[in-house]
């Protein structure tokens, strides 16, 4: 049953309500009550003005910051929300509204031609194909992830659907939004970030700025290089073969994506560091300290796990060199480590900087790492 309020009566079936006719396994059962025929009357819903102000549909697009003949493909388009928005910023593009409810494609069919939006098109999808007629440089998906039976499978098809460079926008609503699906419907961005990490994308940006929703933009990974035994340039992340990468990816993205939520300070001692990282965030909290358990015991097994950073090669390289006292508290953990090298304690010093920076900067400053070893910066030795 729809809810009295805009937002709400939006959220249960926005964009999305014709990707699937079968359940999905992440979806309330009485989202799929619904029926989506009657579009002119459901566009009363989906295209009321007063969404605008939490959607934010031109600050959305803003920054996806696209080419005047980008090919957009609007997966979940119903009506057209975010289709006839994006023409206006494409003229020399193209944009697939794509839907399987063929009253809503017929619908937006109809208003392109009503609105001379000849760069819109309305495609009829299948429940595992959108049916794109070419490749994509953004397919964008809004309230729509959570409708998706078996995403692994779909987001690997999907990567076939994008052009070299090409983006995939996930937009979906918040654990903490007053307003959306049951909360049991709800998927956390940490589970959309580790799924199309397991289905070949990295999280490429992600944007704070809608009140109820998140936003996250991926690509697809490329295969990376590397240089027998090597941990300079061409070996941009390390660990990747380790049962449990994928585990600890997963608590990095999720402090990544959380870091405004961290407090950390560094003291730099006479032989190495004393750092505290907390957060008053329980989630966050449990994170940094299983984070910092899992690298205590690599550092200490030589289980190297690298992302981009320079130092982190140094440190394992001299593992033996290294003391390392944890001290686990309510909201985080203390970390203090020492060692008689003076190359090792300046390795321990910058990668504490390192550090401090994502928790800063979050997937920015994991970003900025990323070109800087794509450019050839060797680790120090």
């Amino acid at each position: 049953m729809l809810r009295t309020s805009l937002a709400s009566a939006v959220l249960a079936v926005t964009t999305c309500v014709g990707l699937l006719a079968a359940p999905a396994h992440a979806q309330s059962p009485a989202t799929h009550q619904h029926s989506f025929s009657g579009a002119e009357q459901w566009a009363h819903v989906f295209d009321d003005p007063k969404r605008d102000a939490w959607q934010m549909p031109h600050e959305v697009i803003q920054a996806l910051a696209l080419k005047p003949d980008a090919v957009i493909a609007d997966i979940g388009a119903g009506t057209g929300y975010f289709a006839v928005r994006f023409a206006n910023m494409v003229p020399q593009g193209r944009v697939y509204g794509v839907d399987i409810e063929p009253d809503m494609v017929k619908y937006l069919a109809e208003r392109a031609k009503r609105e001379k939006r000849d760069n819109v098109v309305a495609i009829a999808g299948a429940p595992d194909d959108p049916k794109l007629p070419e490749k994509a440089d953004l397919i964008l998906m809004v309230d729509v992830f959570h409708h998706i039976d078996d995403r692994a499978r779909y987001f690997r098809k999907l990567r076939a659907s994008l052009k070299p460079g090409g983006r995939i926008a996930v937009i979906d609503f918040r654990q903490d939004s007053p307003e959306g699906p049951p909360k049991a419907a709800r998927i956390a961005p940490e589970r959309v970030i580790a799924e199309l990490k397991d289905a070949g994308y990295s999280l490429a940006k992600q944007h704070r700025f809608l009140p109820k929703q998140y936003f996250l933009v991926f690509q697809p990974e490329a295969a990376v290089p590397t240089q027998p035994g090597g941990t300079g340039p061409g070996m941009m992340m390390h660990g990747m073969g380790d049962a449990a990468f994928a585990d600890d990816m997963q608590l990095v993205h999720a402090m990544l994506f959380d870091n405004q939520k961290i407090r950390r300070s560094v003291v730099n001692l006479p032989d190495g560091i004393r750092t505290v990282t907390e957060s008053e965030d329980e989630a966050v909290a449990r994170a940094i300290k299983a984070h910092v358990a899992s690298m205590e015991k690599r550092l200490y097994e030589g289980r190297v796990f690298n992302l981009f950073s320079p130092t982190l090669p140094v440190l394992f390289d001299n593992k033996d060199k290294i003391k390392t006292v944890v001290e686990m508290t309510g909201k985080g953990s203390i970390v203090t480590q020492t060692s008689g090298d003076a190359v090792v304690v300046a390795a321990l010093q910058a990668h504490a900087v390192e550090v401090s920076e994502l928790a800063r900067d979050g997937m920015a400053a994991m970003m900025r790492n990323m070109r800087a070893n794509m450019m050839g910066s060797a680790a120090p030795r």
